[in-house]
């Protein structure tokens, strides 16, 4: 099972990016190891100077979490003989119970789907 992450690279501390330019990497979910990688055309030195930008702290995720509400839902599975049911978690956003998608690492921005 693969799956994708999205980041930018940028060429200085002024988070000037590199643009145009995409990573795909493949990961093996078992083993760890790296299947596949093709990357964009960046010299070392643009590598060397890339700056990671933080990340939420602890703190600043729990209060994102105050945020979340768990829903507790039927879901059905369908198989190719048979179609069953199960409990499943889900979770939301409290304002609009929108389904989220994910939280921004840098931000703690919760991101829901449409």
């Amino acid at each position: 099972m693969l799956v994708p992450e999205i980041f930018s690279l940028f060429k200085d501390s002024n988070y000037n990016r590199i643009e145009d330019e995409h990573f795909y990497l493949s990961v093996n979910m078992t083993t760890g190891f790296i299947e596949f990688l093709m990357g964009p055309r960046i010299t070392i030195a643009n590598l060397k100077a890339y700056k990671r930008r933080s990340l939420i702290t602890k703190e600043q995720f729990q209060s994102t979490l105050k945020n979340i509400d768990i829903i507790l839902k039927w879901a059905h599975e369908y198989d190719e003989v048979e179609t069953s049911e199960k409990f499943i978690y889900s979770l939301a956003e409290k304002k609009s119970q929108k389904k989220i998608a994910c939280i921004n690492a840098e931000t703690g921005e919760i991101i829901c789907y449409s």
